[in-house]
């Protein structure tokens, strides 16, 4: 192979493969690119659920990976709205943290959430999809749903808004 430096080309050798010690089996969690000996990513977290679902977040725990390859493991929440491309992330704040509290979300819609652990290799295997629908609005013993609970919500700032001028 030829590499171009400094107006001159020389011939230098392909990157070798994985070295032979490691089996098939460790090698998927190797980062693509990576220098070999830099080590193994972390396999996917373990147990992931809504431990807390209300109308506007969501409260999601999960395990250690099998496989975290290292003490500093930190993680990534993925999430997106049904039925959207956009997908939004949420990093734990401190090494260790098998929580998050993901806020802002729309009440009665469905999300899709998933968790990737990283250390000090890099990102790993993400967990499987959780999907889970968040809340109705409850508004003195209405249950609002979708579009109506925003227009409903809408309607009645717009009263308020009123009433004071």
């Amino acid at each position: 192979m030829l590499q171009k430096s400094n107006n001159t080309f020389k011939d230098v050798s392909p990157p070798s493969p994985c070295p032979p010690s490691l089996t098939l089996a460790a090698t998927h969690h190797l980062i693509p690119g990576s220098r070999s000996g830099a080590g193994p990513s972390p396999s996917a977290p373990r147990d992931v659920v809504a431990s807390l679902v209300s109308t506007r977040f969501i409260k999601l725990t999960w395990r250690l990976p099998a496989e975290p390859h290292g003490d500093d493991v930190s993680y990534s929440v993925y999430y997106s709205l049904e039925g959207t491309n956009r997908e939004r992330v949420v990093n734990t704040s401190r090494p260790g943290e098998m929580q998050v509290t993901i806020q802002n979300l729309m009440p009665d819609s469905k999300y899709s959430f998933r968790v990737v652990a990283h250390n000090r290799n890099g990102p790993g295997e993400s967990s499987a999809p959780l999907r889970v629908d968040t809340q109705p609005e409850v508004l003195s013993g209405l249950l609002l749903r979708g579009d109506l609970s925003r227009k409903l919500m809408q309607v009645m700032n717009e009263h308020k808004s009123s009433q004071r001028t």
